[in-house]
Order: C-alpha cells, then structure tokens, then sequence
C-alpha cells in the first residue's frame, strides 16, 4: 500500500485491503459501514433442516449449534447435522426453542416437549422438569435458571429446587445475584436465588411489562407498553418517556439504550436522546445487543444497525425476522431468524468500496494508506477519495489549491505531506491545499506515472519522460541517457539490501547511486515491459512484466516462471506478500494467492503433480 503505482482495472470494485489475510479469524471491526463486512446466509437450499433458527450457540471445540424447528444443528464451518427424533432419541421434540450454555461447557437445549442437556457428545433428558421447561438464563454463579408448569426453579449441581409464588419469564439478574422477575401482571419480584422472595413491586403506571434489564451497578430496568421505571438502591426512579419500550441495554457507564416502537432512546445523567439514523429513525426496536468490542448493535424491524463512534446509527443492512443474535469466539456476528435461516457477518480480507458507497469513481487506479491510517483512492476521472471513519470525502480539480487533474495514477507519502501523480503533474497536498510541480520546477515530464517513498523519506517519481528523485525541495531527473532501459517507467522499489530498483518499459533497471544497469529478456526476464515490482520477507525480488508472468530475482539470476504452470494469468498488475507467506496477486481476472514455497519450487525445477494440483487448489 506504500508503493504508489497501480495498474488500471476496472471493476465495479473499490478497495482490496489485505490486512490479515493470514490471520484463521477476523473479528469485526467497530465503525466498518456494516455493508463492507463478508456476509452469508444459510436456509434449507444450503443444509439446514428449517429455515426457523431461535438461538445460536458455540462450544469450546469450535462447533456452532443452531436451534430450528428441524432439528438442533451443528455446524463446522463446512457442513451441518441435523440431530432430532429421528437419530437423537434423548430429543423429545424436532422444535427447539432455545439454547444455553453453562459453566461445564454443556448446552442446554429446550425443546417441544422437554429440556436435554448436551455434554460430550451425548444427549440426556433432564430429570425433575415438566414437559414445558425451557432455559431461561444461566445464572452469575453457574446455576441455570428454568421456567415450568408451576413456576420458576433453579437447577444445581445438587439438584432442583423452586421459587416459590414466583412467576413469569422476564428475569434480570442483579450485580448481587438477586433475580427480578417482572410479570404481564403489572408486578416485579425480588427474589433471592434461594426461593425467598424479598419484596414485591407494583408497576401498574407503564402498562403491561414486556422487559427487564440489569445495569452493573445496581440499576434495575423495566419496559412497558407505555413506559419505563427505573429501580436504583431498591427505589423506584421516574423515566418521563411515554413510549411503547421493547429492549432496554443498560451500559457499564450508567448510561442505557432503550428500544421503543418508535426508534432508539439513550439515557443518561437522567436525560433522553433520541438517536437518528438513515432511514431508521422512528423504526420499532426489536433488540438490542453488546459486543466484546463493546459496540451496540440494533435489531428494527427489518433490519440490523449497529451505533458508530460518533454515535450515529450506521447504514442498516436488510434482514428481517431477527430471533436471535449470537457472537462467536472469532468475533463473527450471527443472526437467526424466523424464515430466513441463519446469517453471519464477518471481517473479510477484502472490503469493496464503491460509487454507492460515496467513491466519486468505479475505475480505480490508485490506492494508498497513510501514516494516520487514512485510505487514499486515485480514480480515472472522479479525482482523490479520502477514507476516514467510514466516511469519504471527494478532492476534484476546482480552482485554485485544488488538484491539476481528475485523473490520478499515483499515491505516496514525504514529509508528511501527500503526493499525488497526474497526466498533468505532481500535485502535493500540504495543510489542506494542494501545489502543483511540472517541468516548470525539474520534473522530466509532466505525465507522473508512479511514486515511491524511499527510506530516508525521499520520493522517487516515474514519468513518462524518465526518473526522479524529489528531496530538500530540488528534483533531480535521470534517463536513457544514464542508463535507464526506458523513459517510461512503471513501477519503483527500494530492495533491503539499499538496491533500487526501476521496472520500465525496457526492462528491470538497477541503480547504485551513480549509474543504472538495465536487465531484458536476454538476462532472463519473461518480458521487458515491467508491471509490478516486489520483494518478499526473505529478499527475493519478484517481477512482473506485460503479458509475461512472473520473472523471480534470486542470488543474482533471473528465473521466468511460466504462469501457465502457476495457475496464473500472464497479466499480474500487483504483488504483495502476507504473513502466511503466501503471495497475492492483482490480475486483470481477480486477485490470485499462491504459496510462496510453491512458486519458489516452480523457479527451481517444477513441481510433482500432486503438489501441482495442491497450487491450484490454493489460487483463488
């Protein structure tokens, strides 16, 4: 990404962002327009026995369990297995309701017809239940709390007991391990985990109770149809927001999001604020849910959101039906839902970005990070993209201190500064202003076709009328006439041994301070008209010429690579090593990733055919 140059594919895609790519996970990134994440959904057409998923739920050994009204589901990332009456006896019912997971890392699986608890791979019926028990959390100290026939009870280690004249279903449990349960019956109880009900509360001035909630340091929260109440220290504190409350997620500050009919609410310091959003505003809340990340994601009413940094509501994706909302131990997002199955987001190794996401242009021809972490995009004809917090903020020609030309083929840093190359010249943008340098100031040409930033911060400028060297404010310009195979340059790298390194259109070009030394296709390149430029982590330079392949640069000999035996398009635009030392590739095809023990292997005298076919199953 330091490296300026690009070649010019057009794609209805933006922004190739390989961080990562070695990495087995990715966890989501807080503040990613949600619509940039990976996102795939699976029904019955893909495996899944209903399309119905109540709750989702992981085990330590990496297995997700969906709960459908086919069966319960496991899956490994790849495929899915049904058990329910038909090979799992232990089930009582194909209708699962829902799933919990308790301190022995055993999942508690309610289903039509009773509760069964898995462990090890086995299946068990839990003893002691009536038929309609369902999990209804697992408690602070690893008890798990069941709703019945009858009531409320608690199931230990050392058995099942009930709470007694306690009942409902909307339980929170406080920081000191009380239970609240709140009943349609305009009614919350206090309740010791022991049974012993402590106190009752009448809430008959917010209607009918539908949730209730626990704050970490004691706030209690509970939800009506037409109001909420807030209990702190064991007395009951006044909200004045008359709304129809459906979630309420109170924060580790104090603060608390509460859902309503009508659009998202935050409080604090006794005070509301109703949280805006595009197109989501006044849409009914239908959950609210917290990552390890400690970002607030919203479930509307068909669609999920997730509170920015600034926060703002984020673009929503569409989703509807959501029932359930898991987060894995990867950091991946998954939402069950009432018709559509299941569908997670995830952080993908490429990000698009596109005019529909505020680029000024689809055709690409540039792409830069800087030292601040801000993505700079140099398109054909729409000008510089500024990436910044999600957000994109467009730089065109437009008068004075603005840019000499739409057109941008170059991106790189110096000084702190950006410069940007154009058919019209190199634009440098200092202090939110941008100062244009030409022949006029020492520049061999005017038309700016690639930038590197060398070591000591110097900046190294491939024109169509030779090189440059641009450091203490004076540009000093080389050419065939030093010794360069061509005029036209293409790409430019500093290797670790202090060799730098000029792809032209005549071939590789050496320089060592004084002179250049120019290598063709009679030193053993594939081909003379140089793409790309790169070097690996061991200090191999990898060459890319027109229409050629890859030329591979080690112990002073050149090795062309037949890109017919890689698996690769003769055409390679750009290279770049990960940290699984995996090469990949932008080609006028799509991007390529090959094993770089692969390739070297190839260099060095072929591959087997079983290993042949083990590279093609890596390129994608």
């Amino acid at each position: 990404m330091r490296a300026g140059s690009a070649h010019p594919v057009r794609m209805m895609v933006l922004l190739l962002l390989l961080w990562g790519a070695a990495r087995g996970g990715y966890a989501i990134e807080p503040g990613k327009p949600l619509k940039q994440y990976g996102r795939q959904s699976w029904q019955s057409d893909s495996g899944l026995p209903q399309n119905t998923v109540h709750a989702v739920a992981q085990t330590s050994d990496g297995f997700l369990w969906l709960a459908t009204e086919g069966g319960l589901v496991r899956f490994d990332g790849q495929e899915f297995r049904t058990f329910d009456r038909s090979n799992t006896p232990a089930l009582p019912g194909d209708s699962i309701e829902g799933l919990a997971m308790d301190r022995h890392g055993a999942i508690w699986v309610s289903c039509a017809g009773g509760l069964v608890r898995l462990e090890g791979g086995r299946f068990a019926r839990v003893p002691g239940v009536t038929p309609t028990a369902r999990v209804i959390k697992v408690l602070r100290n690893g008890d798990v709390l069941i709703a019945q026939d009858g009531g409320l009870a608690i199931r230990s280690d050392a058995g099942i007991r009930s709470l007694q004249g306690v009942s409902g279903e909307l339980v929170a449990e406080g920081a000191d391990g009380v239970l609240w349960v709140a009943s349609g019956r305009e009614e919350v109880s206090v309740t010791e985990s022991t049974g012993v009900v402590e106190a009752k509360f009448a809430v008959t001035d917010i209607g009918e109770l539908q949730v209730v909630a626990a704050g970490e340091h004691g706030d209690i929260w509970v939800g009506g149809h037409e109001g909420v109440v807030l209990f702190r220290g064991g007395m009951k504190v006044s909200v004045a927001l008359r709304a129809n409350v459906t979630a309420v997620l109170p924060m580790p500050n104090g603060e608390a999001w509460i859902g309503t009919d009508h659009g998202l609410v935050r409080y604090r310091a006794g005070r509301q604020e109703r949280i805006a959003g595009s197109g989501i505003t006044a849409a009914r809340v239908e959950q609210l849910f917290r990552d390890r990340d400690g970002s607030v994601w919203v479930v509307f009413e068909g669609g999920v959101s997730r509170l920015g940094p600034d926060g703002a509501l984020q673009e929503p994706i569409d989703l509807a039906g959501v029932l359930s909302i898991f987060e894995d131990s990867e950091g991946d997002m998954w939402f069950g839902t009432d018709s559509g199955g299941a569908t997670v987001l995830r952080e993908q190794a490429f990000s698009t970005l596109t005019v529909q996401d505020g680029l000024s242009d689809d055709f690409v021809r540039a792409v830069f990070q800087d030292h601040a972490g801000r993505d700079w995009i140099g398109t054909n004809r729409g000008g510089l993209n500024r990436v910044e917090n999600g957000k994109v903020t467009t730089f065109r020609v437009g008068g004075a201190g603005s840019l000499a030309s739409n057109v941008v083929l170059a991106l790189a840093e110096s000084g702190g500064d950006l410069f940007v190359g154009t058919p019209d010249g190199l634009n440098r943008l200092h202090d939110g202003r941008f100062e244009l340098f030409t022949t006029a100031n020492g520049l061999p040409d005017d038309f700016v076709r690639s930038l590197y930033t060398d070591k000591d911060g110097s900046l190294w400028i491939g024109t169509r009328g030779g090189l440059s060297h641009y450091a203490h404010g004076r540009f000093t310009s080389y050419s065939t006439l030093d010794g360069l195979g061509s005029n036209l340059i293409g790409s430019i790298l500093r290797a670790r041994d202090g060799t730098l390194w000029v792809g032209t259109l005549g071939g590789v070009s050496r320089f060592d301070g004084t002179g250049f030394k120019n290598f063709t296709q009679r030193d053993g390149l594939g081909g003379d008209a140089i793409t790309t430029l790169a070097e690996d982590s061991e200090g191999t330079l990898w060459v890319a010429a027109h229409g050629a392949g890859l030329t591979r640069l080690r112990g002073g000999g050149f090795t062309a690579i037949s890109a017919s035996k890689a698996g690769l398009p003769s055409e390679i635009y750009s290279v770049l090593e990960d940290q699984s030392k995996d090469l990949w590739m932008g080609t006028a095809k799509g991007v390529y990733r090959v094993p770089l023990a692969q390739l070297n292997a190839l260099a060095d005298g072929g591959l087997p055919r079983q290993e042949r076919r083990y590279l093609a199953s890596r390129t994608a």
